[in-house]
């Protein structure tokens, strides 16, 4: 077991400055939720998923020393991740896709239960579509990412109360489009 694994992360930030170690547990304690964050983001392409969350990191290990202490090291680690993310979009030219719905593939081959969900996806599809890209970063950082509101709130420059009656008010219009679509 790992001397650092009880250390908060400001401990660990000022120790991993020193020893590489101390880095070491807080990437096992993010990178799950960076990597799915990034795999969303990217339309699950598994490999561009892994490549950027290596850069994120590696990109965090170097900037560690500018890192300014304020508790909020989840939400620095998220903007590296926004902005790696972004670059690579912007190098293709391409858009940032949430089209992860795409790589479903249906349980089993009953043609009744693949029709239905089918039609599932394709309204899924077309709620995404009406989504604006501020409106699908909230989503893939609460959900995909598991950010908290307070850490949502940094990484955005919002206060956690907006960021909360913004989701709040996000989910109950796509509960209400998904049963009118229905």
């Amino acid at each position: 077991m790992n001397h650092f694994a009880e250390d908060t992360d400001e401990a660990l930030i000022q120790k991993a400055r020193e020893e590489r170690q101390a880095f070491a547990v807080l990437y096992r304690r993010y990178v799950d939720r960076i990597y799915r964050y990034v795999f969303v983001r990217t339309g699950g392409e598994i490999h561009l998923a892994e490549d950027l969350t290596s850069l994120i990191f590696m990109e965090a290990l170097e900037g560690l020393k500018q890192y300014r202490d304020q508790g909020r090291f989840a939400a620095w680690l998220f903007s590296i991740a926004r902005r790696k993310i972004a670059d690579h979009y912007r190098a293709r030219r391409n858009q940032v896709p949430l089209d992860w719905i795409h790589n479903t593939s249906f349980a089993d081959n009953n043609p009744l239960q693949m029709m239905l969900e089918a039609e599932e996806i394709r309204l899924v599809r077309q709620i995404q579509e009406r989504l604006s890209d501020n409106e699908r970063e909230l989503v893939e950082l609460r959900f995909a990412a598991g950010l908290s509101f307070e850490e949502i709130a940094q990484l955005l420059g919002r206060k956690p109360s907006a960021v909360k009656m913004s989701l709040y008010r996000l989910l109950e219009r796509l509960r209400e489009e998904w049963q009118f679509m229905k």
